[in-house]
């Protein structure tokens, strides 16, 4: 009886050591960059910058992936959807519309 318990033992803790993964957690604080002026200069400054590195930084990296997922939507709806709309309304016109006048 014994034996068996230290076997179901043994091969608990080695499925354990199996499963466990390493998970590196990291915290950044930069709530000043989402506040008033601030925030407005931060995205200007990536914006204009020609300094393709400072997108290598991870805590930049973090913030443009955190404010991306409010961009994201906006851009998505007021951008890219009204140029679908446009893209066709143009594509009819010119193939249709124009050929009906046989320019």
């Amino acid at each position: 009886m014994e034996d068996e318990e230290e076997n179901f033992e043994e091969a608990v803790q080695e499925l354990i050591k199996n499963d466990m993964k390493k998970v590196e957690l990291q915290a950044i604080e930069f709530d000043w960059i989402f506040r008033g002026k601030q925030a407005k200069q931060f995205v200007e400054f990536l914006g204009n910058t020609s300094n393709m590195d400072l997108f290598l930084i991870p805590s930049i990296a973090a913030s443009l992936e955190y404010q991306w997922l409010f961009f994201q939507p906006n851009i998505r709806n007021k951008i890219f959807i009204p140029f679908l709309v446009y893209l066709c309304v143009f594509l009819v016109y010119a193939n249709y519309i124009l050929s009906l006048f046989d320019v």
